[in-house]
């Protein structure tokens, strides 16, 4: 089913636009029988799915697929977790992750030159460090999938699973080109993408007992 045009949607004061795009929000037909790998079985502080394996989008190389969080000011991004599917179309696969400002829907950083493992018949999930990033963010972003292995013009991977959920204000396609956020909630369920936050290791200086000493000399 090809997707139409979603209402405008303000929530919470971030505005996520809704119009027609060049991006084709096309999910994939229900599959009949479960792969194996189903469940999710990863705490995170940011999530809102609910663990359950349900469908995916045909994901565009212009499309970045995730969802949106409100963290509390200050919060570091530890590390990203999100489960795929490969439809048949075997592994690994390039991606980056990319968080979004979902207020402006402008690009803030992320993590480039990352490999998926091999889905094509299994559900497989992917933990991506973040804190060499230095990510700090306050308030709506988006989390999201940059696939870059592509089976076809429209058809690119990892492809990331939403659950079975509708009208939960999270999920997000965001088109790359055009800075467009566009909500998916009355289309889809929450990406299966979790994020923590302040948890990396505290930088230490190194020292010895000699510099110490030398503090009081």
């Amino acid at each position: 089913m090809k997707g139409k045009a979603i209402p405008f949607l303000v929530l919470a004061g971030l505005s996520i636009a809704t119009c027609a795009m060049a991006l084709d929000t096309q999910k994939r037909p229900m599959m009949t029988t479960q792969p194996e790998g189903t469940g999710f079985r990863v705490d995170a502080l940011f999530q809102c799915d609910d663990n359950v394996t349900n469908n995916a989008y045909f994901q565009d190389p212009n499309g970045r697929y995730g969802n949106v969080f409100s963290f509390p000011a200050g919060s570091r991004l530890t590390n990203v977790v999100f489960v795929h599917f490969g439809y048949g179309f075997a592994g690994p696969y390039a991606y980056d992750i990319e968080v979004w400002d979902a207020t402006s829907c402008t690009y803030f950083g992320g993590r480039n030159g990352l490999s998926a493992a091999n889905a094509a018949a299994a559900f497989r999930t992917e933990t991506v460090d973040l804190c060499a990033q230095n990510l700090v963010v306050s308030g709506d972003y988006a989390v999201t999938v940059d696939a870059n292995s592509c089976a076809a013009p429209d058809d690119c991977y990892p492809d990331v699973m939403w659950d079975d959920q509708l009208f939960v204000a999270c999920p997000v396609i965001i088109d790359a080109i055009g800075g467009v956020c566009i909500d998916v909630s009355d289309q889809s369920g929450p990406f299966l993408l979790r994020v923590n936050t302040n948890n990396c290791p505290v930088p230490t200086i190194p020292s010895s007992w000699g510099n110490v000493k030398t503090l009081y000399r």
